[in-house]
């Protein structure tokens, strides 16, 4: 089998070129071809090597057509099986007709491609699309596995707390909004060392000085996810920008730290089903999920002064996420979902 994939940004630091990687991590097996609908960075290609990317930055749809449909004809000929799978492909690259079997995979709602297959990566954003079409959550690499970023270390205060806040590096994933939230937590809690991964330049000096300097930057990179290893809790909360699927929630779980997030999105469904997850009686509500600012302060909280039983969470998370998020787990459903060899 060879699979074809299409991404639309070209940066492994989110977007769908992470999951791409996942996919050909995931079937060591297959043959993989790649193209890119946006520049490819030095980054990027290096983390999928040895497989290549091919970039189609400022082509037009015949131009896109062309290079599929070589591409699957050079696939055929080394009588091999193709198959393509789309990753959040808009509508605008729609084909009259796709060369081979073709998947699309739904990351985000947007306007998409129409082809043989529909993949959501939740159940959160099919019920929003209101189509039909299977659900499939992505894997993601246990951070355990991932090198540490070259020439980092930190060596905080004895006795401190490490939160971290890492996630796509954009303005809107760090909005103003969170300054004051942060210096309330600052204030709360003096024990804890605030990281962030990414952060733009513009939000330093203030996060800074809302944090009272206990804090570290950390530039982003695929490397980044390493620091999930080493904090206390994984913390991310931007109420007006849901996401469908949270891959660094599913890698702070994999890590064995504590994720504390949003109620929110496809966020909710990540964590274990209340059955297998004890409720909180005095918060009536599952640990490191959110609701409001004062959930976040009581998790936090929580996780510094009951050690054990914030531990017996983490191991429990850990598992879940093993079954489920790992790219073990991932390759098993996805197999289910691509055409047999």
């Amino acid at each position: 089998m060879h699979l074809i994939q299409v991404i639309n940004v070209g940066q492994i630091v989110g977007g769908t070129a992470a999951c791409a990687w996942s996919v050909t991590r995931a079937l060591p097996d297959w043959q993989h071809s790649l193209f890119s609908l946006s520049p490819i960075t030095r980054e990027t290609q290096a983390a999928f090597a040895p497989v290549p990317i091919h970039s189609l930055a400022g082509c037009n749809l015949s131009q896109f057509q062309a290079a599929l449909c070589e591409t699957v004809a050079q696939i055929q000929h080394s009588h091999a099986q193709p198959v393509l799978l789309l990753h959040n492909t808009p509508a605008r690259w729609q084909l009259a007709r796709w060369p081979c079997p073709t998947v699309v995979y739904a990351h985000s709602a947007t306007s998409l491609v129409k082809a043989h297959q529909l993949v959501f990566c939740s159940h959160w954003l099919k019920q929003q699309a209101q189509l039909a079409g299977t659900v499939l959550w992505q894997g993601v690499p246990d951070p355990h596995d991932v090198p540490p970023p070259i020439g980092s270390s930190i060596t905080p205060p004895p006795g401190s707390f490490r939160v971290g806040r890492l996630c796509t590096p954009t303005a809107r994933k760090f909005p103003e909004e969170l300054i004051p939230l942060y210096a309330n937590w600052a204030k709360q809690f003096p024990q804890i060392w605030w990281e962030f991964v990414g952060c733009p330049a513009l939000r330093q000096p203030a996060l800074k000085e809302a944090c009272q300097s206990r804090i570290t930057f950390h530039p982003a990179g695929w490397s980044a996810r390493h620091w999930l290893c080493q904090w206390d809790a994984w913390l991310y909360t931007q109420p007006r920008l849901t996401e469908s699927f949270g891959r660094v929630l599913a890698e702070a779980m994999l890590a064995g730290t504590f994720p504390i997030c949003d109620a929110q999105g496809g966020f909710c469904e990540q964590f274990p089903m209340t059955s297998e997850f004890r409720v909180e009686a005095c918060t009536k509500r599952q640990r490191g999920q959110c609701h409001s600012p004062a959930d976040f302060s009581d998790d936090l909280h929580w996780m510094i002064t009951e050690p054990a039983p914030c531990q017996s969470l983490r191991q429990t998370l850990q598992s879940h996420a093993g079954k489920h998020f790992s790219l073990p787990a991932f390759a098993t459903r996805l197999k289910q979902l691509l055409p047999p060899p």
